[in-house]
């Protein structure tokens, strides 16, 4: 148990129609290619140590593509679909987050409202928090030990955000190396 951090990632950019319905929205061939891009930038910048991904094809997808460089593979959880109770989701990822050794890197794959809420708990204790997360875009933060979980409603911030990655950042950033 202790310090840990965390990269909480919004999946790449998905079909708008699935005959399998909204669970089975799969990544866009441009949203591919961009994630496999992006993938390399942020290898280059962070390493992944364990990861969680919501069961919808596009963030399996997601996971599949950013943990190769890593050789990591990623637990499925329910608890990072759309609809997920933001609190309930991030309670959850602090528990994995500190079973695992300190200083350990945890990343998440899911959704919004789901993911963009969960931010915002980190950064802000508010689930309301205004954040603009697109696709593919991801936010690293460092979750110290010192820093309890707060129930939601609570004031004050879980983490502290180290860094945001927009996946156009992680596109030109691996096309200029």
């Amino acid at each position: 148990m202790g310090d840990f951090k965390l990269i909480v990632m919004r999946h790449g950019q998905a079909e708008s129609y699935s005959p399998d319905g909204d669970s089975g929205r799969r990544l866009t061939t441009v949203g591919r290619a961009d994630l496999e891009v992006g993938a390399t930038a942020l290898a280059g910048l962070l390493t992944i140590d364990a990861a969680m991904a919501s069961p919808f094809v596009r963030a399996q997808s997601t996971a599949e593509i950013i943990c190769a460089p890593h050789n990591v593979e990623f637990d499925t959880w329910a608890g990072l679909t759309p609809s997920s109770p933001p609190a309930a989701t991030l309670e959850e990822i602090i528990e994995r987050g500190r079973s695992l050794p300190e200083g350990s890197t945890l990343a998440v794959f899911g959704h919004n409202p789901n993911v963009t809420a969960v931010m915002g708990l980190l950064v802000a204790g508010r689930p309301d928090a205004y954040l603009n997360v697109r696709p593919g875009d991801a936010g690293v933060f460092i979750v110290p030990e010192m820093m309890p979980f707060r129930p939601m409603g609570a004031e004050g911030p879980v983490a502290i955000l180290d860094a945001f990655y927009p996946l156009e950042t992680l596109v030109r950033l691996s096309s200029s190396s």
